[in-house]
């Protein structure tokens, strides 16, 4: 009654419930989606490891959540790095931080451009943590750069083999050069 008074004397509550299941949308609107952006490097010097990637999250996913990472290639190719393929969500639930290490090979390149973006925010097991992901400008185009002052490692050996003496009127025997590491097929090596 208005008195908060018991109406009955005995209740039996054994029924007296219903669970509810409460299902996410089919299409997520802009309210369901979390937007993701990406700061990081815009160069590094071959050889190097990259200064910090930041995964940012307009809202929180749980710390440890993992953010999958996807490369693009310009003028570089997936042997200059090597693939960071995931981040980890910090405590801070909206941010994820990683670095990318590059190959120093043999080769004078030039400038190789990639790009990192984000493909996806999961759990453990790989399921979604969110309903819907705006990843537009979750990504970094960085550039490698061949070093200005190229160390020994970056140096290649050439040696060449043949013939002692030849006869006047003749065809010499073979020269031979050889390359401590591989070159395209087709270079052109030069002689003077």
């Amino acid at each position: 009654d208005s008195d908060s008074n018991p109406i009955f004397e005995a209740l039996n509550l054994d029924n007296a419930f219903v669970d509810t299941t409460i299902s996410d949308e089919t299409d997520p609107g802009p309210e369901d989606t979390v937007t993701v952006t990406m700061t990081g490097p815009a160069n590094v010097v071959e050889g190097d490891t990259t200064t910090d990637y930041i995964v940012t999250l307009s809202d929180p996913a749980p710390v440890g959540s993992i953010v999958t990472l996807a490369y693009s290639y310009t003028t570089a190719s997936g042997d200059d790095i090597t693939e960071t393929t995931q981040a980890v969500v910090g405590a801070d639930g909206v941010t994820a931080t990683f670095t990318i290490d590059t190959v120093d090979d043999v080769y004078a390149e030039g400038d190789e451009l990639f790009r990192v973006s984000v493909s996806g925010i999961v759990d453990s097991d790989s399921n979604p943590i969110f309903e819907a992901l705006d990843v537009s400008n979750a990504f970094v185009d960085t550039t490698i750069s061949d070093e200005t002052d190229p160390g020994p490692e970056d140096t290649v050996t050439v040696t060449m083999t043949g013939p002692a003496n030849v006869v006047e009127g003749d065809t010499t025997t073979e020269y031979t050069v050889t390359l401590s590491d591989p070159a395209p097929v087709g270079s052109i090596v030069t002689l003077a």
